[in-house]
């Protein structure tokens, strides 16, 4: 095996992931600071892990993302699932919102 087994990168696959993105961290500061979010449409989370869900175009990529909250491990960061802008209206988008979703739905931190 070389070590491009291990470090390839296919941008055509979907990615779910946790991680940062500046228009999350932009949108949180504002929602939680009560003033209006901009650039992007949010949907308020009844959750303590996060704030809101959130769809938008980055980096030529589709993002369906929740948005941490504050005093959470992830502060300001996202979970989300990143794909190609190809795939919206598609049964494969409807399958990985819903896994996103139901990751956040399911979510929980242990605090020591």
């Amino acid at each position: 095996m070389s070590s491009d087994d291990y470090t390839e990168y296919d941008g055509s696959l979907p990615i779910i992931a946790i991680g940062p993105s500046d228009i999350i961290y932009d949108a949180a500061e504002s929602f939680e600071n009560g003033e209006a979010v901009k650039d992007i449409s949010v949907t308020e989370c009844d959750s303590p892990y996060f704030l809101f869900s959130a769809s938008f175009k980055e980096y030529d990529k589709m993002i369906y993302a929740y948005a941490f909250a504050k005093d959470t491990a992830r502060e300001h960061e996202m979970l989300c699932v990143q794909y190609d802008p190809k795939l919206s209206g598609t049964a494969l988008e409807k399958k990985l919102i819903a896994a996103v979703q139901k990751a956040a739905a399911t979510y929980k931190e242990t605090k020591f």
